[in-house]
């Protein structure tokens, strides 16, 4: 491409608009590469699609693929035919059309990068504030997860030292807060109801830092999950209606 645009480029005219066989190899060049490209993103995205179980945002994320790859196909015909019939001086107008048509192109792509490239910078900000989904979920379960490891000190899991993302912090606190349950199905009473099942969660882990024998197992009613996000909503339903333990009142009398 850069041969073939010689002439243009010393004449200082776009060889877009230059008729001759430069123009028809230039672009047949950079049609190739360009329809190449979004040719394997369509292709990789549709064969995922195809493949299914995908959660919603990953499908939402290969949809917008495809309509940017079936975007980026049109473009590449589009501009190859442009430079065929530039080369050959034919339907002037539509080949001045094109050339606006990439100028524009080329502003949109720019501010779409720019964007992307922002987006890390904005999710980093967010998560130093902590109001992003991740720290605020593990707001929630601070209470709750604190006293269950102070009670199930064994369930919590080793530290790399490195810096962890919201996100993992949340995973590892729920994977501690259910081991946390486990142990403490035997120091629960027989009979937890699912409207209780924090208090008596509670009681259990009073038990067991006071020592009290364990008992028979009992199952705490919480429902299962499927993935990260619904598992932190049981969670924090569970811990809404966790006891202070400033307020040792709301403790079952049983209990201590």
């Amino acid at each position: 491409m850069l041969v073939v645009g010689t002439s243009a480029r010393s004449s200082g005219t776009y060889i877009d608009l230059l008729p001759g066989w430069a123009t028809a190899v230039y672009f047949g060049l950079f049609s190739a590469w360009a329809g190449a490209m979004p040719l394997i993103v369509l292709i990789v995205s549709v064969g995922e699609l195809r493949h299914g179980q995908l959660s919603v945002p990953v499908m939402a994320s290969f949809g917008l693929f495809v309509l940017l790859a079936v975007w980026g196909l049109e473009e590449a015909a589009s501009i190859l035919a442009m430079g065929l019939l530039s080369a050959v001086s034919r339907s002037r107008d539509f080949v001045e059309l094109r050339v606006e048509l990439n100028e524009a192109s080329y502003s949109y792509l720019l501010i779409l990068a720019t964007v992307c490239a922002a987006l890390p910078v904005v999710e980093r900000a967010v998560e130093t504030l902590g109001i992003d989904y991740w720290s605020r979920s593990c707001r929630r379960l601070r209470p709750m997860w604190a006293d269950l490891v102070a009670s199930c000190p064994e369930v919590v899991l080793g530290q790399s030292g490195r810096r962890t993302s919201p996100k993992a912090r949340a995973h590892r606190m729920c994977i501690e807060v259910r081991d946390s349950i486990s142990l403490l199905g035997r120091h629960l009473d027989a009979d937890v109801s699912a409207d209780g099942a924090a208090v008596a969660l509670a009681d259990a882990a009073h038990r067991r830092r006071c020592g009290c024998p364990a008992r028979a197992f009992t199952r705490l009613p919480v429902a299962s999950s499927g993935d990260l996000k619904s598992e932190l909503g049981i969670l924090a339903e569970l811990s809404k209606d966790w006891p202070s333990s400033t307020n040792p009142t709301r403790v079952s009398e049983h209990a201590r």
